[in-house]
């Protein structure tokens, strides 16, 4: 027997997380697949689950002092038809699983998870987002790469919530998103590319951001290789393109498993960061 609770405030969902060590449950999509303990009828160990999905506090999203702030909550669907939010996060959402599960799934549930191949990681690396966390007296922020430690394991302690997510509310001059998969929808990630580029007007290189997920535990980010970039003519781009190619090369460290070998990753990944550079000089 599993059971469940359903609070109707945060501050409700709050105390009973820690008193009873629920596991929270919004879309489940995630969940129900990967711990098939939760489910009904799977026998008296089963954890208790808290419903928090429907909780008014954790579906807004809203832009605050240039900050974007998406509840953990927000379903995909709602990213993707919110027309304001940045179009590289919006890309990486319609490239997601198949709308039935976008209407359910939700962006705390896709980071929580810490999925190497997680859809929506690139993006908020590349964006420096940050993660709200919450218990019932508390409230602390941490980098999402510190909250993500690795495959499945994040920094959330067993009395807390993820209630926001946040990132600036800045869009990029060149934005370029690309997930390899099996085929083009309801499918995991080989390996996904996310590449935003500024540029100032003297045809400068004002601020670049590349992210590589599905090729290492978490997703990968070099700010001080993205920095050897800044400030370069886009003219003489192409003299650095090697040496940042072979970089990356060396922090590139996928695996071989049922959806594609590490060879085959690493070649992709590195010719998608060398189109991207090369069409910044086009």
């Amino acid at each position: 027997m599993v059971t469940a609770f359903r609070p109707v405030t945060l501050n409700e969902a709050l105390a009973i997380r820690r008193t009873h060590g629920t596991v929270p449950l919004a879309g489940g999509t995630d969940l129900m697949a990967a711990a098939p303990s939760c489910s009904p009828g799977r026998g008296e160990s089963s954890p208790s689950i808290m419903f928090i999905g429907h909780l008014t506090e954790l579906r807004q999203i809203r832009m605050e002092q240039g900050e974007w702030r998406l509840g953990a909550a927000v379903t995909l669907a709602d990213i993707l038809d919110h027309a304001r939010l940045p179009a590289p996060l919006r890309q990486a959402v319609a490239d997601m699983a198949s709308p039935a599960i976008r209407n359910v799934a939700t962006a705390g549930g896709n980071i929580c998870n810490a999925s190497p191949c997680g859809d929506t990681l690139p993006f908020l690396y590349a964006q420096a987002a940050r993660v709200l966390l919450c218990d019932s007296g508390n409230r602390r922020e941490l980098p999402i790469e510190r909250f993500i430690i690795g495959p499945g394991k994040t920094a959330l302690r067993p009395d807390e919530l993820l209630t926001e997510i946040v990132f600036p509310a800045r869009e990029f001059v060149v934005h370029r998103h690309h997930k390899v998969g099996a085929r083009r929808a309801n499918t995991l990630a080989k390996l996904s590319f996310l590449g935003l580029a500024d540029m100032d007007a003297a045809g400068r290189l004002s601020d670049i951001r590349l992210t590589f997920g599905s090729v290492a535990p978490t997703v990968i980010r070099a700010p001080q290789l993205e920095q050897r970039l800044c400030g370069l003519p886009l003219t003489e781009m192409k003299h650095h393109i090697d040496e940042i190619s072979a970089a990356y090369d060396g922090l590139i460290q996928p695996i071989d498993d049922q959806r594609s070998t590490r060879e085959y990753r690493k070649q992709v990944c590195l010719n998608l960061l060398r189109w991207f550079l090369e069409e910044l000089i086009a």
